[in-house]
This record gives structure tokens, C-alpha cells and sequence, in this order.
């Protein structure tokens, strides 16, 4: 299916109707300098329109008006709201979805009477709430991982991978692969087709007995092993030239986000966004913690020497995938590097504070290895997910790349840890929303337009991110802002 607004994309990948696709690209920009002196962005970005900025002002209304309707909860925090299933938010269309189990309160078909010009809204019946969705699933965890199903047709059991509420409330969507919960990653089907169709058929039959609710399973292999997190012999490192100054590989205190790390282990990984400690007001910058590793040292991607960034803070928290480096300069800044990877400008951008996520939110990645990218739109929210290092994250979402996947993506291994953002006032600022935890959707190849910083790496048209508030109100932090 081509998709309104794109050249074209990946097949294969079904995609739902109200994600329609809009160029929200972004690139350097030369402009104004932050606290501590580094170039950062006064303007918008090169390739922004006036249309994406209107999506994106839509966007923001929308957003307010389903944060009321959700009373201000998190994804997973929804489930609270009797009879609420899911809403989501259409910005081409400037119009909300709510989906929803019985009668809408009179509140709730209040607040629909009452939008503001140009913004039409409808109600959707479901199945299902949340809250039986999430009763249902935790029949399918234990002790917060998920479980395993016992097969009779393979000598290793069904291994739990991906659970998620449908959006539309029909029932819960489940993923599955072959081996215990413990067993390694498989990236290839280890079974020929009847097999794997009957296995499915016996998931589906198992999982629908055990939560009592309707289940669609399908065959998930967990996220390939975070290569991006090791070092490769022969590491084939981009050719780009090196400014003296500081730039996306070469930052320098105060430290920003989405700034190219060698993490403990010599691997490449991103940078998150500033944070201070509400405990003792000690300023950190975040880190996907599966990129954590021996020594806990941090320092810059590119230079010779390297500049030494931090250590970690030895906190790290894998539910949420999540670790503090310790800035041994004791500064951080609320700014994310934009642009390619390989930029020599130094080009960010101010961050203004952080939001909820909605299904349907167009929002921006920004990676070390793979540079920035927008077009996301949230598929999916309040997923629970097996990462690659074997934990299980209790909330993810998922986002997928809406442009063609020819010269578009959603990250490249390597970007762990870095910035998921929503563009506001006009593409000249970034609100927080969460940090790349997992990839999904591989590709054959990466676009030859992507400029990766290690070259080796593979690029996807998905990531699973953590939200924002799930680490901020777990590690007891506060986003930094310009």
C-alpha cells in the first residue's frame, strides 16, 4: 500500500489507515549558540514546510485534548479509567479516535462537544478495556517477565516475546518464539512453514484458554542482539572529516543528547537527554543500560585522544533500560544533536520539557550512529517486550518510519539510548518523550543516503522506545531543559 504523501516504502509491513504518512524531515542548520557556547538551532530545520509545522501545531492541540480525556495518565497508567481502551490522535486529519468498552461517561462526551474549531472527534466500541487487557496479560507474566507456553509439537516450549493491547480493544496481541525464557535470540524461523502455522494455531489456542480474553499470535523472533552495543574487529568507521569543535561524535561538556559514545565495552552507543537527580541534585546523562558494561567508563565517539564524558552511576535499571553517566565535568544541557550523523555544525536543538505519548503522534529519533529522523508515528503503546539482552521491558511503544523506506529510517543499531522527541514551535525545540531501547522491521540494507558511523551496523524501519515518564519517575529524575 503506498501511503498519501510518500514516494513509495518497504512492502510487506502493514500499516494502519489513520497513520498516513507526511514528509516531517529534518537537517542542518547553523544558528544560535547555547549556555555553553556550542552552535544550536534558532530556525527550523532545512526541509520543513510550512505544512509539516501546521501537522505538528495540530499535533500539540490534539495531544492536549487526549491527555485530558486520559486525565494526564501514562500509557500504562490508562488502564485506571474505567471502560477506556485506547484514543488516538490523527494530526493530518486533526481528528481523535477514542475507543472505548460500554457508555462514555458524561464527562468524558462532554469534553468531545466541546473541541475546539476544525477538530472532529468519534467514538469507537470495544471488546475489551484496558483493564482487562492488562488482567489478561499478567496471567501471561511472572514475577514481571513473560512466560512460556509448553509445546508438544517442538521440544522447547512457546517463549513469550511481545505482548500488547490491540489498539482497537479487540483482544491482545502476542508474539512468540522457540526456547525458554532464558534461551538466546533465533534469527532465522528454525521451522519450515506447517510447523510454524500449527505451532502459532497451538499459542493462539493456549493463550486464549489462560487469559481468557481473544489473542492474535504471530511468530516474533526477539530484536536482533544489540551488535550496535559491542565492538566489531574491523570495524568499518565512517570517512567523514572531524571538526576541532564540538559536534555530534565529538561533543564536550555540558554534554548533550544524542552525541555518538564509546560505551564501556568499545561498542557505539547515543547519548539520552540531560537529567538532574531529585534526590541530590546531581546532573546525569542517560544511557540505554544494556550498553553498560565493563569499567562503566564513557567517552566521546570520535578524537584522538577521545574525550573522557563519565562513568556510570552503577543504578542501572534494565526493566526501563536505563542507566546514568556521571558527567565528570558535573554538567549536563538541555539540547539534542540534530542532523546526520556525520554534521560537522554542531546543529541542535533546545529541549523544552517532556509529554505523554498517543497512537498516531508523529514524533523524531535521534541517533549517534544514524542521525536524526522523523516521520515516526506511534503504531503502538504500552507494549511489554523481550529485549535482546534477555529482559523483559513491562512498557515500550513502537513507532515505525511513515516515509519510504528507500531513503528513510527509524534508527540503526548504535543508536541505543538516544533521544525519541516530538518537534514543537515549529521545529526550533524538541519535547522529550523517550529513549530507543529496541529496533524492529529490518532491512535488507541501509539506505545509501544514511551516513552510519560504523558502517557495519544494520538499519530498521522500527523502534521500540521506553517512555520518557517511565524513566524519569523510576530513577526519581528531572529532564533538563534550555
Amino acid at each position: 500500500m503506498k501511503l498519501p504523501g510518500s514516494s513509495g516504502r518497504r512492502r510487506g509491513i502493514a500499516v494502519l489507515a489513520f497513520l498516513a504518512a507526511f514528509p516531517l524531515a529534518t537537517a542542518t542548520l547553523a544558528g544560535a549558540a547555547s549556555p555553553s557556547g556550542k552552535p544550536t538551532g534558532g530556525t527550523a530545520p532545512r526541509g520543513v514546510s510550512p505544512a509539516d509545522i501546521q501537522i505538528m501545531n495540530r499535533q500539540e492541540v490534539l495531544d492536549k485534548i487526549a491527555g485530558r480525556l486520559t486525565q494526564g495518565l501514562s500509557e500504562a497508567e490508562r488502564a485506571r479509567i474505567p471502560g477506556f481502551t485506547e484514543v488516538r490522535v490523527d494530526p493530518v486529519h486533526n481528528r481523535i479516535h477514542l475507543h472505548w468498552k460500554g457508555a462514555v461517561p458524561k464527562a468524558v462526551g462532554d469534553s468531545l462537544h466541546k473541541l475546539p474549531s476544525g477538530v472532529t472527534a468519534d467514538v469507537v466500541p470495544a471488546k475489551y478495556s484496558k483493564a482487562e487487557l492488562h488482567a489478561a496479560r499478567n496471567k501471561l507474566m511472572h514475577n514481571g517477565a513473560l512466560g512460556a507456553i509448553p509445546s508438544r509439537l517442538t521440544a522447547q516450549p512457546s517463549r513469550i516475546t511481545s505482548i500488547a493491547p490491540a489498539v482497537d480493544g479487540s483482544g491482545l496481541e502476542i508474539g512468540y518464539d522457540d526456547g525458554a525464557a532464558e534461551a538466546k535470540p533465533s534469527l532465522a524461523d528454525p521451522l519450515g512453514k506447517p510447523t510454524r502455522q500449527a505451532k502459532t494455531r497451538e499459542v493462539e489456542t493456549a493463550t486464549q484458554h489462560l487469559t481468557g480474553v481473544d489473542t492474535r499470535v504471530s511468530y516474533q523472533p526477539v530484536s536482533p542482539t544489540p551488535a550496535a552495543e559491542r565492538p566489531v574487529a574491523n570495524r568499518a568507521k565512517s570517512t567523514s572529516p572531524m571538526t576541532s569543535g564540538n559536534t555530534r561524535q565529538f561533543d564536550a561538556s555540558p554534554w548533550f543528547g544524542g552525541a555518538g559514545m564509546t560505551n564501556p565495552t568499545g561498542g557505539i552507543c547515543s547519548s539520552g537527554f540531560g537529567v538532574t537527580s531529585n534526590e541530590d541534585g546531581r546532573q546525569l546523562l542517560t544511557a540505554a543500560a544494556h550498553c553498560d558494561g565493563n569499567g562503566w567508563r564513557w567517552s566521546t565517539w570520535d578524537g584522538d585522544p577521545k574525550r573522557y564524558i563519565g562513568q556510570s552511576n552503577g543504578l542501572a535499571i534494565h526493566t526501563i533500560d536505563t542507566v546514568g553517566i556521571i558527567p565528570d565535568s558535573g554538567a549536563t544541557a538541555g539540547y539534542v544533536y540534530d542532523g546526520p550523523s556525520d554534521d560537522s555544525t554542531g546543529y541542535s536543538k533546545p529541549v523544552t520539557g517532556w509529554g505523554h505519548n498517543f497512537v498516531g503522534d508523529y514524533l523524531c529519533s535521534s541517533g549517534a550512529n544514524s542521525g536524526a529522523h522523523c516521520n515516526l508515528a506511534v503504531q503502538q503503546t504500552d507494549i511489554s517486550e523481550t529485549g535482546p539482552d534477555g529482559y523483559t521491558r513491562p512498557i515500550v511503544d513502537l513507532a515505525m518510519q511513515t516515509d519510504t523506506w528507500a531513503t528513510h529510517i527509524a534508527s540503526a543499531d548504535g543508536d541505543s539510548g538516544g533521544p525519541v522527541f516530538a518537534g514543537v514551535n515549529g521545529y526550533t525545540a524538541d519535547e522529550a518523550r523517550g529513549t530507543i531501547s529496541m529496533n524492529k522491521y529490518g532491512m535488507d540494507s541501509c539506505p545509501a543516503n544514511i551516513a552510519l558511523q560504523d558502517t557495519s551496523k544494520a538499519c530498521y524501519g522500527g523502534l521500540y522506545f521506553v517512555p520518557i515518564y517511565q524513566t524519569l519517575t523510576e530513577m526519581h529524575w528531572s529532564i533538563n531543559t534550555a
